[in-house]
């Protein structure tokens, strides 16, 4: 009787034990794969300039629900076109350095990612030139500046839905910086498990 009660007891104990919370699709390493960027300003003089940033920036992002941090180092030049304004021009821009910020994630597979730019750190910056240019390629332009200003640059979002499906990630983010609205279509793939 003892040994029958004893193994209803471990068998019990077996089937009481709590799952192991699932990881979030959106949480892990994830790679920038493809990115399309289109600012509209609207000019002093009237008219609206359109910048359409593209590329395959390789850009290394870490996310979970409380943090992201981008590796920008190694990662690969992007390109820009612009119309509308005095002149159409061309060039590129391309990142380096880490950049940390709180993040605030609601939903799985599918929901929004806001990345707060209060408290961010970091030595990111950007470079950039034009095509055709004479001029060297200045110093890194520090992405903390525009942070502390409102401003999010190409890569980042300040507040965008997404979607993730197995090894695939979408951000599409939608905001405004003074006189420009962006319109961010960023795909990410899955660098390293979950």
């Amino acid at each position: 009787m003892k040994i029958v009660m004893c193994a209803a007891l471990f068998a019990g104990s077996l089937t009481a034990a709590p799952a192991a919370a699932a990881t979030a699709c959106y949480a892990g390493t994830w790679t920038l794969t493809a990115m399309k960027v289109v600012d509209r300003e609207t000019l002093p003089e009237g008219g609206v300039e359109t910048t359409v940033h593209k590329g395959k920036p390789l850009i290394k992002m870490v996310l979970s629900a409380t943090s992201v941090k981008y590796t920008f180092t190694g990662s690969k030049k992007t390109s820009f076109t612009r119309t509308g304004g005095v002149e159409d021009l061309r060039g590129w821009h391309q990142y380096s350095g880490v950049l940390t910020m709180r993040a605030k994630v609601v939903g799985d597979t599918k929901g929004r990612v806001a990345m707060i730019a209060k408290g961010a750190s970091g030595n990111a910056g950007e470079t950039g030139n034009f095509i055709p240019s004479t001029q060297p390629v200045g110093d890194p332009v520090p992405l903390l500046s525009g942070l502390e200003d409102g401003f999010y640059d190409t890569p980042l979002v300040k507040n965008a839905a997404f979607t993730c499906s197995g090894d695939s990630m979408r951000f599409v983010d939608k905001r405004t910086y003074r006189k420009i609205t962006t319109a961010a279509d960023l795909r990410f793939t899955r660098a390293s498990q979950r």
